[in-house]
């Protein structure tokens, strides 16, 4: 971000010994010193590891809050949609969603006009008695009709699809080797977690050797994710994969 202007955080203070033959509580300042070194690497190594690469991602907008203006919508994809054409800078989500509209909206333009002009076009052959041009401008505008039907299906897709996205989430765990027939239970974290545990998960046991199942699992506190109870019926060892899909109620 432009107001922060700096990649990383650096540690400037350092330590300073006082002479073992000084005063009687140098020993006393130098413990403490190093206490607040140890503490500051460890303040500093968050900040750099884990703080400001998220900050950094986030355009200058950003610090006004975090909503749709503010956000990155792809800032890997080199198309159209997501990118600037001029400034060559990534789009935010406001401004994809700006785009798309003003992209159906012309779309959604294009047709009314030609349906416009088929409707002038189909009146003007009728009255010199045509009719099989007529009956092709009919299915032309039939056409023309459906299409910005499928503008409007379209449209309600993408929306649905949204939020599709935000009340779905997805995650997968390896199992390891589960020793011949036993039971292991295992803990699955959401990639994010969800507000609550009201939602509806489905679990799978990617297993080749076809000896492993899910014999039960249960939700864990705050829609973090599930704890799965997996059984190996076979008389040697086997690893899987598990794989859960969960959709908010």
């Amino acid at each position: 971000m432009a107001t922060l202007n700096q990649d990383t955080l650096e540690l400037t203070t350092t330590l300073r010994k006082a002479p073992r033959n000084g005063a009687p509580v140098s020993q006393d300042y130098n413990d403490s010193c190093q206490e607040v070194l140890v503490d500051l690497s460890s303040i500093t190594s968050f900040l750099n590891d884990s703080l400001l690469p998220i900050l950094n991602a986030l355009p200058e907008t950003a610090a006004a809050g975090l909503e749709g203006k503010t956000l990155l919508a792809d800032s890997a994809d080199q198309g159209p949609l997501f990118r600037d054409g001029q400034t060559n800078q990534p789009l935010t989500v406001a401004d994809c969603v700006r785009q798309l509209r003003a992209m159906i909206a012309g779309l959604e333009t294009d047709v009314n006009d030609l349906t416009v002009e088929v409707s002038t076009l189909q009146t003007r052959v009728s009255a010199s008695n045509q009719n099989d041009i007529v009956q092709t401008l009919q299915n032309l505008s039939q056409a023309l009709t459906q299409q910005a039907q499928n503008i409007n299906l379209h449209t309600q897709q993408l929306s649905d699809l949204g939020e599709l996205s935000r009340k779905s989430k997805t995650a997968r765990l390896t199992t390891g080797s589960i020793a011949a027939g036993q039971d292991v239970t295992m803990d699955l974290d959401w990639s994010e977690a969800f507000v609550s545990n009201a939602y509806t998960p489905q679990v799978s046991l990617e297993d080749a050797s076809n000896k492993l199942q899910v014999i039960g699992w249960v939700k864990r506190d705050a829609g973090v994710g599930l704890s799965i109870t997996v059984h190996n019926s076979d008389s040697a060892n086997h690893a899987g994969t598990l794989c859960a899909l969960a959709l908010a109620d």
